[in-house]
């Protein structure tokens, strides 16, 4: 919600293909946008803790809850370090 603002004011100011292509920190790299992007980076680590504890108290896993985890935090660090969108 807090970020709606941000949104809006990025898709009625610049291209598509601005939003999809150029630097992110230039449009919500700092401020309220940038501190929820870091946030939501970084809670995919206790994301993966939970599968962790899942595994190791032995409970039925199926791959795709595992694939899902690992690939999302990957992919969020990713992304987040590479400042791409």
């Amino acid at each position: 919600v807090r970020t709606v603002p941000q949104l809006m004011h990025n898709l009625s100011t610049f291209s598509l293909r601005d939003n999809l292509c150029h630097d992110p920190e230039m449009r919500e790299g700092s401020g309220t946008t940038g501190l929820w992007v870091q946030l939501f980076v970084l809670s995919k680590i206790p994301e993966l803790l939970d599968t962790f504890f899942i595994v190791i108290h032995k409970k039925p896993l199926i791959f795709l809850h595992w694939y899902h985890h690992v690939t999302v935090l990957l992919y969020s660090w990713y992304s987040y370090v590479l400042k791409n969108p």
